[in-house]
């Protein structure tokens, strides 16, 4: 069991001792940063921080992330956590006494918890202490995960991509196609590729301002890359990559509507992204997201045809991967029953799910 386990409640919007102890720790994730906070106040929600420590070094806890909801009230999210040290039980419990705890006396009427990529036992362990399954998800669920590690050389990860994309990647090349790391003056041509993949996929991009603070909070520091593919001098794909832990994570990107334009820009950006990772001495790149229905097919070896986004993605060689979902936290008593009810339909309404992802205040 150890000393005694002492909680500890922090409203400061930023923690550098807590960044630092989740960027090192099993399962830490940029989603439970300060530089997350950050990014997410633009959209009007608060941070605070729940810490355990035993003997007054740190053990776990989570960022805590709120704001008010129409109909449902405060709302809080901890997206990927709590980030624990261990799998001991009487942390979990800990953590989740003290969002109980903090729920109450913030009025927030319910906290959706997503456990971080490497607790697959947390599920079960949430559901026994009577937090409910949401079909609204604070991050992907399903992944294509590329292992970059120090053990693989690049030419070997490179043979792992799919004979079609390693063909796209040296078609570019052959054509003329370059990538350049891009800087705080270059977001405008991300957020103009980024506006054009939204046209035409249907999809609502965020607003101007979450691709500067994305880059205030990651990029200054190094932890964010901007690649941008040109051919010519015109700017044909664009991705934004964060870096945390052992992980680089494909953040955001697409491709440009330039007619003409020579194959492959996509897949040599996200090639050199991979190299970059690589290069920097990470263990994964993450593509962060492809449909649930196809990792679980992939995972249990179950015949399978991807499309779309997910064929292009699992073209580079990565294992599908399937992380926790989502848990809802609820009050006891009336109000949590009345939730229970409430909460599977009003998430089904575009403006939560947009407001929780950011794209709308």
């Amino acid at each position: 069991m150890g000393s005694v386990l002492e909680i500890e409640f922090d409203d400061a919007p930023s923690h550098p001792e807590w960044d630092a102890w989740v960027a090192a720790a099993p399962g830490g994730h940029h989603l439970q940063s300060s530089g997350w906070a950050y990014v997410k106040a633009g959209a009007g929600w608060q941070a605070s921080h729940i810490l355990l420590r035993r003997s007054g070094e740190l053990v776990g806890g989570c960022q805590l992330l709120t704001r008010g909801m129409p109909v449902l009230g405060r709302m809080g999210y901890v997206p990927r956590g709590p980030v624990l040290a261990s799998r001991d039980t009487e942390l979990v419990d800990a953590v989740l006494a003290a969002l109980r705890d903090h729920a109450r006396r913030h009025r927030i009427a319910v906290v959706k918890i997503q456990p971080p990529v490497d607790r697959p036992d947390l599920p079960e362990l949430l559901e026994s202490r009577g937090l409910i399954a949401s079909e609204l998800h604070t991050a992907p669920v399903a992944s294509v995960v590329v292992d970059v590690g120090p053990d693989r050389d690049e030419d070997t990860i490179f043979r792992g991509l799919r004979a079609t994309t390693r063909r796209r990647v040296r078609q570019a090349r052959k054509h003329g196609v370059t990538v350049r790391t891009g800087d705080a003056e270059d977001l405008t041509v991300l957020q103009a590729i980024i506006e054009a993949t939204a046209r035409r996929q249907g999809f609502a991009p965020y607003p101007v301002d979450y691709y500067q603070r994305l880059w205030s909070a990651f990029g200054t520091s190094g932890q964010a890359r901007l690649l941008i593919a040109e051919h010519d001098g015109v700017p044909l794909s664009a991705v934004l990559l964060v870096a945390f832990g052992d992980t680089v994570i494909y953040k955001i990107g697409g491709l440009a509507d330039v007619e003409g334009s020579p194959p492959g820009a996509s897949e040599l950006t996200h090639w050199t992204g991979i190299a970059w990772a690589h290069d920097t001495g990470h263990r994964h790149y993450d593509f962060e997201g492809i449909p649930l229905d196809v990792a679980q097919a992939l995972r249990d070896g179950n015949p399978v045809e991807p499309k779309g986004v997910a064929f292009f993605k699992l073209g580079f060689g990565g294992e599908a991967v399937v992380y926790p979902g989502t848990y809802d936290l609820l009050p006891e008593g009336f109000s949590g029953h009345a939730l229970r009810y409430v909460l599977p339909r009003a998430e089904r309404w575009r403006g939560v799910v947009h407001r929780l992802s950011g794209r709308r205040g």
